[in-house]
């Protein structure tokens, strides 16, 4: 159960369109799982991140044209995909902030960029209210499920725009 002042878990809702344009009911579709992000979601980004292998056997996760959910927040970085054999919703891509080695307390905000890149914003943990720290954005390559880029050491944001 949620508490005031608590985020919320992640949830996705489906419509479909009717034939006049309105969309008809909503269903839910996914939800996030609490122990993935353990505070809840900051934010969920839905995009196309094109073909995307397992990283271990290379068994394709994802399809080019089927959306992928983005989920950020204290648990840091996981993308989800609508399984390509019809098995719904499975996590398969994880960056945890424990592998970031910064003092970035949670990843939120979110911008693909090429249909492969995610650029997360981070910000750091209330101890550093007042002080240095190290919290960039990072550039993250959702094929190869690594982090490829960091920006602004001390980027402190609540988005992430990028312009074409």
């Amino acid at each position: 159960e949620k508490k005031e002042g608590e985020d919320g878990r992640s949830a996705l809702y489906v419509a479909d369109e009717l034939p006049d344009g309105t969309l008809g009911g909503f269903a839910l579709d996914w939800t996030e799982d609490p122990s993935v992000q353990p505070a809840g979601a900051r934010s969920c980004t839905v995009a196309d991140l094109g073909d995307l292998r397992d990283l271990g056997d290379g068994r394709p996760v994802s399809e080019r044209g089927s959306p992928d959910l983005i989920v950020t927040g204290r648990g840091g970085l996981d993308v989800y995909s609508s399984s390509p054999d019809g098995g719904g919703w499975r996590r398969v891509r994880s960056l945890p902030m424990s592998d970031l080695h910064t003092d970035a307390a949670a990843l939120y905000g979110t911008a693909v960029v090429g249909g492969r890149y995610v650029v997360a914003a981070s910000r750091p943990g209330a101890r550093y209210a007042g002080r240095g720290h190290e919290s960039p954005a990072f550039v993250y390559d959702a094929a190869e499920g690594r982090v490829v880029q960091r920006l602004a050491v001390r980027g402190v944001s609540s988005s992430v725009a990028v312009l074409d």
